[in-house]
């Protein structure tokens, strides 16, 4: 009688990895969307204003609970940067243009500028989702009037010199 050799199969456990740096990161804030402002003086101080402040602290929230326990992107890797930001159409329009509105179709030309948008959201998500908003390579913006209000912001890594070879657009 012959002894049959036994194979022990022993299985790795399962390793939590982070997620693949290539996937985008993307949440929405529903809030009134709110521009840098420059600081407020009172004398010698200077200050941020409060409305600026909270709407921060908000943005930094979101991006934080998004992110959950992945850590942010180094400081070598491009980024793209989407922000959508939609408003809350005045209650003297007209039903053709509330109906644009509903189609997606009316456009926000007043303020706050874009830049200012785009320059309160960057800010804030430094040191949370990059090392830093220069990271930001390719921006894509735009503001319209709709229901909800919010702020959607979608953050994708960009194939870059180091893996690829230059990104053409």
């Amino acid at each position: 009688m012959s002894i049959q050799p036994t194979i022990a199969i022993w299985r790795m456990p399962a390793i939590r990895r982070w997620p693949d740096r290539m996937d985008p990161l993307a949440f929405t804030l529903y809030a009134q969307p709110k521009g840098w402002q420059r600081a407020g003086q009172n004398g010698k101080f200077k200050f941020v204003p409060k409305d600026e402040r909270a709407y921060r602290k908000l943005v930094a929230a979101a991006a934080k609970d998004a992110m959950g326990t992945r850590p942010p992107w180094g400081p070598q890797i491009p980024l793209k940067l989407e922000v959508l930001c939609v408003y809350t159409p005045p209650k003297s329009w007209t039903k053709a243009k509330l109906q644009a509105c509903a189609e997606g179709r009316a456009w926000k030309t007043s303020t706050p500028d874009h830049d200012n948008l785009v320059k309160l959201i960057s800010d804030t998500l430094n040191e949370i989702v990059f090392a830093d908003d220069a990271q930001i390579s390719v921006t894509s913006f735009a503001k319209r009037y709709g229901a909800p209000e919010r702020t959607q912001v979608r953050i994708t890594q960009l194939p870059g010199w180091m893996e690829y070879g230059v990104a053409e657009i």
